[in-house]
């Protein structure tokens, strides 16, 4: 989880900044005169007048999400296997998320409820 705060964001007091759980990324967007950064400013869509930290966010956001994916994607890497039954190998299957055209897939593990 990244958790960004905007300096200017009057609800940034109440912001949670720090954790005893690494995979949590706590993070303030430091204004920059009147370029601050307010509420949900990382959501918003990227301009050329963003303040350096507020790109810093984006960049910080993207590279937990990669990071997240990857960790799921080598969970779910096949793995070789002996079939007990007939001592040959098999191995797991993996499923993967579809996306729009034009975007890429990732395999990710199927979640079966």
């Amino acid at each position: 989880v990244v958790i960004p705060n905007g300096s200017i964001d009057p609800w940034h007091a109440l912001g949670k900044y720090s954790s005893n759980d690494p995979s949590v990324v706590y993070h303030l967007i430091n204004g920059y005169l009147n370029l601050g950064t307010a509420h949900c400013a990382d959501m918003y869509p990227a301009r050329e007048q963003d303040p350096p930290d507020l790109v810093a966010t984006r960049k910080l956001i993207e590279e937990n999400i990669e990071k997240w994916l990857n960790s799921a994607q080598a969970a779910s890497t096949s793995t070789s296997r002996t079939d007990t039954a007939s001592g040959q190998p098999s191995s797991t299957s993996k499923s993967t998320l579809r996306t729009s055209p034009g975007k890429s897939k990732r395999s990710l593990p199927l979640i079966q409820t």
